[in-house]
């Protein structure tokens, strides 16, 4: 007696349609959430050389003051 849950191995069995659109779903679901996590990267690193360089240009300030 062979027990297949998520149709991972065994016999013939095929999805039903709503679970292959469902799949689909969820994977333009999942494609559009990874996108918007690269926008949400792209922004950040451009806030981060921001500060860095700032924070470079304030030390090289004070250092011109200083001397």
């Amino acid at each position: 007696m062979s027990l297949s849950i998520g149709g991972g191995g065994g016999g013939g069995a095929a999805l039903a349609k709503g679970d292959v659109a469902g799949l689909l779903d969820k994977a333009e679901e999942l494609d559009q959430l990874r996108k918007e996590q690269d926008d949400v990267a792209t922004e950040i690193n451009k806030i981060h050389k921001n500060i860095i360089s700032c924070r470079f240009d304030t030390d090289f300030e004070l250092l011109r003051i200083s001397y």
